[in-house]
């Protein structure tokens, strides 16, 4: 039943547009990717421009558990939620009760008055719709807010001037009377600050009478699981994927004893690959240094399981390997996921802001109806973002594929020589 009780809602919200296009969690059509992407480009952009920026993270204590019951269904009547199905999700969130174990003695039952249940998938869903208001309410003139769920950051983009931080402040300001009116509270000492931008004076930001830049001003901080640079750079985050990544392997290697290639090269593609290649579009890198970093993962794991199946033989070189084991590298993957995130993203599969990122305007001549159009850069980070560096690629692909659903251009992408697409391809021969 809660599972068609969800369908409903969803249904629901995404016809009548309930949800603010800031709220990237739990929605089909959105993701982690999509949020990080938005967030990128209009940081990218503000380096372009010689701005400044600064991104403060915002951190609530508990939220799940911590949304009034009565507020919620006020909120979901508001937004026209009424009838059996209201009457479905008042009885859902009533009549909950709980216990607490030590040892062996239990604490009295006491009944839940606040939260959304844990583990359910209707309880994610109702937690966006009772914070759906957050950004109107919040709402400060030149501010960007970004959600996945319960994770909210926001930043504010200008010219170096006197007043830079009296904007973000006057929404930290509304943000802490929005959060004390819905029963909301902020874990002050995990609040952090990013400064961006060679002129940017690193402001001090004030809530609940502190100081978040003194209690944590931070050169790199985990954003969605990808780790953002102060200067929008990568080698923070690939040294600690390609770190982890790295720990798992040798793991897995120690633990298991088999030689069978089957099974290890299954374990990898299950454990270690997907270490490598979360949200991947975000920080493709450009730089050989950083491609072969991340290479290194792969290319070690093939030698240990070739070495396991066939101990006397010579180790192939690294393009052998992968023609052994029908594998594409991990560049060659990593392009091949641009190229299919960002055809969802043309054809209306993924909902992305997309800032004046490129345009497409319309040509006279035979073949494609649409060209990409791109606005001149001039800095290597802006000209390495994702809106810039794959429209050129997904424009030199042949227009029989481009024109595909994704699942068809997923496989005929895979058909198709994409080393020809990438500007700086690595020698394999090792």
């Amino acid at each position: 039943m809660e599972r068609i009780i969800y369908v409903q809602l969803v249904k629901y919200i995404e016809t009548n547009n309930i949800l603010p296009d800031s709220q990237h969690g739990f929605r089909t059509s959105k993701s982690v990717t999509s949020q990080l992407l938005e967030t990128f480009n209009d940081l990218t952009n503000s380096i372009e421009n010689k701005e400044i920026v600064d991104v403060i993270y915002f951190d609530y204590r508990k939220a799940f558990d911590s949304i009034s019951h009565k507020k919620l269904l006020d909120k979901l009547t508001n937004i026209g939620i009424t009838g059996a199905l209201h009457k479905w999700i008042t009885s859902y969130l009533s009549n909950r009760k709980f216990k607490v174990k030590i040892q062996t003695s239990f604490s009295n039952t006491k009944s839940i008055i606040s939260g959304v249940p844990q583990g359910s998938i209707l309880g994610p869903l109702l937690f966006i719709l009772y914070i759906s208001d957050l950004p109107e309410k919040c709402k400060t003139k030149g501010v960007e807010i970004k959600l996945f769920a319960d994770d909210l950051k926001a930043y504010y983009i200008s010219k170096p001037s006197p007043s830079f931080s009296s904007t973000l402040q006057n929404f930290i300001s509304k943000l802490e009377i929005y959060s004390t009116q819905n029963d909301l509270f902020l874990s002050t000492e995990k609040c952090k600050v990013l400064h961006i931008g060679r002129q940017n004076p690193k402001s001090q930001y004030s809530l609940y009478n502190s100081l978040i830049s003194s209690i944590q001003k931070e050169e790199s901080i985990r954003d969605l699981g990808v780790h953002f640079q102060s200067d929008l750079k990568w080698d923070s985050h690939i040294n600690i994927i390609v770190s982890k990544a790295k720990k798992v392997m040798f793991t897995i290697i120690k633990s298991l004893k088999t030689n069978n290639p089957d099974i290890l090269l299954n374990l990898y593609k299950i454990y270690i690959r997907p270490i490598l290649e979360f949200a991947s579009p975000i920080f493709n890198p450009y730089l050989k240094k950083d491609i072969e970093h991340i290479e290194t993962v792969q290319k070690t794991f093939l030698k240990i399981i070739f070495k396991r199946s066939h101990p006397r033989l010579a180790t192939p070189s690294y393009l052998e390997l992968l023609e052994i084991f029908q594998i594409d590298s991990l560049q060659i993957r990593r392009l091949k996921i641009d190229l299919n995130f960002f055809h969802k993203i043309i054809h209306g599969y993924v909902r992305i802001n997309l800032n004046n990122a490129f345009y497409f305007h319309e040509t006279k001549t035979r073949g494609d109806a649409f060209k990409i159009y791109l606005p001149g850069a001039n800095t290597q980070i802006r000209l390495q973002s994702f809106f810039y560096r794959v429209p050129r690629l997904y424009s030199k692909l042949p227009e029989n594929i481009r024109k595909q659903t994704p699942i068809q251009f997923t496989k005929l992408l895979d058909t198709f020589n994409l080393t020809q697409l990438t500007l700086d391809p690595l020698d394999y021969t090792s």
